[in-house]
């Protein structure tokens, strides 16, 4: 699954026994052609990303899908797949069925990992509007150096020491934002206009300080 995007569509809130949230349209995007071969052969889809990739609406997910590819370099993206639950068919008198030849089951499993408490932190919270398309690598001066050694793998290069920050905790991402010479082309590059470079200055900060 490496290097797929997936952006997932509004929660809707089922009355049940309890509260239960059903995920809307799944928007994955590629341009190898592995997604329709791993999410229709298998009798179960289960779809695994963070809850930042929650969006209004699914326009709202294609707009993002192809911000991201273009930002990537790679616009129109080859392939953009849409997934709303298991297979089903309406051949016959227009009547849907599912499951049909596809997955019989359909899951997605939202992870929070410091998502949720980065949101409610000044600064940390711009990292959740990253939609990882990599531009801040192409032009960040230290990355262009030291390659996958400026941030913690898989979260590389400018956007990866602010995702440490999030998922690993600023004592991780610290020796990573200390690298940063804030050139600021990270900023000026970035589709959703996040400052990066002020959001790791941040960081590096709070790292300083708890070494004090």
């Amino acid at each position: 699954m490496y290097g797929w995007r997936c952006y997932v569509g509004p929660l809707l809130a089922a009355e049940l026994d309890e509260e239960c949230p059903q995920v809307g349209p799944v928007v994955l995007v590629e341009n190898e052609a592995n997604i329709r071969i791993t999410s229709a052969f298998p009798p179960v889809h289960i779809v695994y990303d963070g809850v930042e990739k929650i969006v209004p609406t699914l326009i709202h997910a294609l707009y993002v899908a192809s911000v991201q590819a273009a930002y990537a370099g790679l616009y129109p993206p080859t392939y953009i797949n849409v997934s709303a639950g298991p297979s089903s068919t309406a051949d016959i008198e227009m009547h849907r069925v599912s499951p049909a030849q596809g997955p019989k089951e359909y899951h997605v499993v939202l992870v929070d990992n410091g998502r949720r408490a980065a949101a409610r932190d000044p600064a940390l919270w711009e990292t959740l509007l990253c939609i990882r398309c990599g531009r801040c690598h192409l032009h960040c001066t230290i990355y262009r150096a030291l390659g996958r050694d400026f941030g913690e793998p898989p979260y590389t290069g400018p956007m990866g020491v602010v995702w440490t920050a999030v998922t690993r905790g600023i004592e991780a991402a610290g020796p990573h934002a200390l690298k940063c010479v804030h050139a600021g082309n990270c900023k000026e590059v970035c589709p959703m206009d996040i400052d990066m470079p002020q959001v790791i200055h941040e960081i590096k900060n709070r790292y300083l300080k708890n070494k004090t």
